[in-house]
């Protein structure tokens, strides 16, 4: 195998400087990085490296402690994600006990859900059952021509029409595999999708 094909391709680069700059006398600590095991399933790596003995002042051997820290980094991932929804539910709480503007509560309701769920960019729309439409209401994180083109969608047509006409969310984790995306060219510029119909009281 070479050197650092079990090492992950992101990680690579940053493995190799720190070997390179270990055999020139500087010590590692704490390099994180992921790695491949036989079975072929990615584990996470904590590395120290120091230099063991020289001979005639060149490096002679070096000396490696590597633990695995892949449960570690899970629930400091899991801890990082709980901390973020917790700011944006209290964020939320505070508007809607603070503001009686319906357009700033959709905002930072659309901002909390964002970022919940770490997804990239989304909308609301506000469904009008007269004509049968859904009209766009805010957004975040789309270019302008989606906005443009999911500025009114049909009832019940593409994904966002469905869910309204059914009352089920949907959550397409493959959103080009899907038949609906097809009726709106805009949808397949996402790789995936949650959409949820909210009724008012």
């Amino acid at each position: 195998l070479e050197p650092f094909e079990r090492i992950h391709s992101d990680d690579a680069h940053a493995v190799a400087q720190a070997v390179s700059a270990l055999i020139h006398g500087s010590p590692v600590h704490n390099l994180e990085y992921r790695f491949c095991r036989k079975d072929g399933q990615w584990i996470d790596l904590q590395c120290n490296g120091r230099v063991f003995s020289r001979d005639s002042g060149r490096v002679k051997e070096l000396q490696f402690i590597i633990r695995e820290v892949t449960e570690s980094k899970r629930r400091q991932q899991q801890l990082v994600r709980r901390n973020r929804q917790l700011a944006a539910l209290t964020l939320l709480a505070d508007v809607a006990n603070s503001s009686l503007n319906f357009e700033e509560i959709a905002r930072n309701t659309l901002e909390v859900a964002l970022q919940t769920t770490a997804m990239d960019g989304g909308c609301i729309h506000l469904a009008d059952a007269a004509g049968h439409r859904l009209e766009l209401y805010v957004h975040f994180g789309l270019s302008p021509a989606s906005v443009e083109e999911m500025r009114v969608l049909a009832w019940g047509a593409a994904v966002p029409g469905e869910v309204v006409a059914t009352g089920e969310a949907r959550v397409l984790a493959n959103l080009a595999a899907e038949p609906a995306a097809a009726d709106a060219s805009v949808l397949l510029q996402f790789k995936s999708m949650v959409v949820v119909p909210v009724r008012a009281k």
